[in-house]
C-alpha cells in the first residue's frame, strides 16, 4: 500500500489545503481495527467534515438513513416504515426549485448497497481508498486537476452539482466528479444570511481527486502600477459568448479572478479546427478563468443556431438555477475573407450573415434564452460588447481607404438600440442592461495583422495606444459588483468612460482613453494602410 501519509503531506504543502483530504472506501465487511461510528449526522456528507477533522471510523447502512437523498445516492433502502421519507423529502425539493423531477433519473448511484463505508483522513487510511476528496482553492487545486486529466485520472463530468452527495458515486462511475455547496451561518436566519464563498466539491476515482472552494480573497493587481482591486464575485454566476478569443477570452479570465462561475461558450473547441485557424478553444478559456481563482465550465455553443442556445441556457437552469451576468461578445463580422472597403450598394450579401446573423442575432439570442433565468430572482445584468462612439457613423466615408461599412454601423447600433429597450423592459424586474464599447485591442487577430506579440508590441506604431482584452474584462467587473447598476440601464460607455469612474487601469497600469471615432479611426487607418 502507497505511503499515504508522506502523500498527504506533499498534497496539503503543494496545494495549501486547509483541510485534510478524506478517503472513501465501500466495501462488504467492516475493516480490522477501525471503530463503528456512533451517534446520529444530519446528512452523508457530514461524514466527510468529521473525517477532515481526524477521525478514521467506518458507517452501516443505518447511519445514512437521516438523509433520504444520501441514501438513495448511496443505494440504501430506507427501512419501510421510513420508506415515504424519500418521496416527501424529493417533494419538498422540487417544490422549492432545487431539483427537477425530470432530473431524479441523472442523479449518480452506487451500483449495490455498502456492507460498510470508511471514512478516514488521507494519511491515516488504513486500506486502499475508493475515493479521495479534497478541499482547496481552485488556484491551488488546478496544480492537481490538470495533471491527473492528462494522466486519464478524471474526465469533466457535466454533472447537477447538486445533491452534494452524489459526488463519490459519481466519481466510481466517471473517475470525477464536482458539485458547488454553499454554507450558512446557522446563528442568523436564511433571509438575512448570505452564502459563504462557493465550495466546488469534487472527487475523483482512486488517486486523485479535485474538491475545490472559490475562497478568493479580495486583492490588489500584480503589476507595480496597476489599479485594480479585484470585486468580489464569488457566488456569481455568469455567461460570456465568443470567449475562445479576444474580449470574450479577457473578460471571462478577468470574471474568474474575481472569485465568479464562468460557463465559457463559443465555437472553437481542442481536436477541431477554430474560426480563422486562430489560436484559442473555449477548454484554454475555461482553463486559466479556473487557474485565476473562478470557476471555468467550457460549453460549445453556435449562437447563429438557436437550439444550441436554447440547450446552454436550458443546462444552466439544471445546473446553477439562476443566472446572475450575462455577457453577450459573440460577433462573426471579422471573420474570413474581412471586411471589403466598397459603398454600401457594392456590398457583398454575406455580411448580412456575418455582422446580423452571427452578430446581432446571437446577442439577441442569448438574452431571449438568459432573462428568464433572472426573473425569479429579480436581479441580473446584461452587458453587450459593441462598437460605439456616442451615435456617430463608425464607417469614414471621407477616407476612401479606410472604412467598415454601412452594414457594420447598422448591426453594432442595432445591439445598443436593444440594449436600450431593454433597459426600458427589465427595470420593473431589477435586472440591468449596458453596452460597453472597448478601444482598440490587442486581439488574437490585431497582433497577428500587425506581425506583432505582447513582447514585440512595443516597437509597433500602429499598436502604441491600444489595450488588453482584460481591459474590457475589468469593465464587466466593476458594473457586475455595481449595487446601484440599474442606474446605467438602457445606456452605453466606453471602456476607457468606466476605467476613470471605477479607477481601474489595464493590466500595465495604464488607464487607456476612450478611443473615439474622429481621431482613432483616422489615425489608426492611415498606419494600417500604410502598411499594405
Amino acid at each position: 500500500m502507497p505511503d499515504y501519509r508522506s502523500l498527504e503531506q506533499q498534497f496539503s504543502e503543494t496545494l495549501g489545503l486547509e483541510r485534510r483530504p478524506v478517503a472513501v472506501k465501500f466495501q462488504k465487511t467492516p475493516p480490522a481495527g477501525v471503530p463503528n461510528f456512533t451517534g446520529t449526522e444530519p446528512s452523508g456528507c457530514s461524514f466527510w467534515r468529521l473525517a477532515a477533522s481526524g477521525r478514521t471510523f467506518y458507517t452501516v447502512p443505518g447511519d445514512h438513513y437521516n438523509y433520504a437523498i444520501g441514501s438513495y445516492t448511496h443505494n440504501i433502502p430506507l427501512p419501510e416504515e421510513r420508506a415515504e421519507e424519500l418521496d416527501q423529502t424529493l417533494s419538498f425539493m422540487t417544490g422549492i426549485g432545487y431539483i427537477k423531477m425530470e432530473e431524479i433519473p441523472q442523479i449518480p448511484r452506487l451500483p449495490q448497497t455498502p456492507g460498510v463505508v470508511l471514512y478516514a483522513p488521507l494519511g491515516d487510511t488504513p486500506v486502499d481508498p475508493d475515493v479521495v476528496l479534497f478541499v482547496g482553492r481552485p488556484e491551488r487545486i488546478v496544480l492537481l486537476q490538470e495533471p491527473a486529466l492528462r494522466a486519464g485520472l478524471g474526465a469533466q463530468v457535466p454533472l447537477l452539482g447538486r445533491p452534494t452527495c452524489m459526488a463519490l458515486p459519481a466519481a466510481l462511475a466517471h473517475r470525477h466528479a464536482h458539485s458547488v455547496v454553499h454554507t450558512i451561518d446557522p446563528g442568523r436566519s436564511l433571509r438575512d444570511t448570505k452564502p459563504s464563498p462557493a465550495r466546488h466539491t469534487s472527487a475523483m476515482y482512486s488517486e486523485s481527486s479535485d474538491h475545490q472552494a472559490a475562497g478568493l480573497d479580495v486583492k490588489r493587481g500584480t503589476k507595480k502600477r496597476d489599479r485594480w482591486t479585484t470585486p468580489d464575485l464569488r457566488g456569481k454566476v455568469a455567461v460570456v459568448t465568443g470567449a475562445s478569443r479576444g474580449a470574450g477570452r479577457g473578460i471571462a479570465c478577468v470574471l474568474g479572478e474575481c472569485g465568479a462561475t464562468v460557463y465559457v461558450t463559443g465555437r472553437s473547441v481542442r481536436g477541431s479546427p477554430t474560426t480563422d485557424q486562430m489560436p484559442g478553444t473555449i477548454e484554454d478559456t475555461a482553463g486559466e478563468v479556473s487557474r485565476r481563482g473562478g470557476y471555468g465550465i467550457p460549453v460549445q455553443c453556435d449562437y447563429t443556431l438557436d437550439e444550441q442556445v436554447r440547450t446552454l441556457f436550458e443546462r444552466i437552469g439544471r445546473e446553477q438555477s439562476r443566472l446572475d451576468l450575462l455577457v453577450n461578445n459573440a460577433w462573426g463580422g471579422y471573420e474570413s475573407p474581412g471586411i471589403p472597403v466598397v459603398p454600401f450598394w457594392k456590398t457583398p450579401l454575406r455580411l448580412w450573415d456575418t455582422m446580423f446573423v452571427a452578430g446581432l442575432k446571437a446577442h439577441l439570442m442569448a438574452c431571449y434564452f438568459a432573462i428568464p433565468l433572472m426573473l425569479p430572482h429579480r436581479r441580473g445584468l446584461i452587458i453587450s460588447t459593441v462598437a460605439w462612439d456616442h451615435d456617430k457613423y463608425l464607417n469614414r466615408p471621407d477616407h476612401p481607404n479606410w472604412g467598415v461599412g454601412t452594414f457594420y454601423d447598422i448591426a453594432k447600433h442595432a445591439i445598443v438600440r436593444m440594449i436600450y429597450g431593454l433597459g426600458i423592459e427589465l427595470r420593473p424586474y431589477k435586472i440591468a442592461a449596458v453596452a460597453v464599447a472597448p478601444g482598440f485591442m490587442r486581439t488574437e487577430r490585431v497582433l497577428q495583422f500587425f506581425k506583432a506579440d505582447e513582447q514585440t508590441r512595443k516597437n509597433v506604431a500602429g499598436l502604441k495606444r491600444t489595450e488588453t482584452p482584460e481591459y474590457v474584462g475589468r469593465a464587466v467587473a466593476a458594473l457586475a459588483a455595481d449595487r446601484r447598476v440599474l442606474r446605467r440601464s438602457g445606456c452605453a460607455f466606453h471602456a476607457g468612460e468606466l476605467a476613470r469612474e471605477y479607477g481601474f487601469t489595464d493590466v500595465d497600469g495604464r488607464q487607456v482613453r476612450p478611443f473615439t471615432v474622429p481621431g482613432s479611426y483616422s489615425r489608426y487607418a492611415r498606419s494600417v494602410v500604410s502598411r499594405q
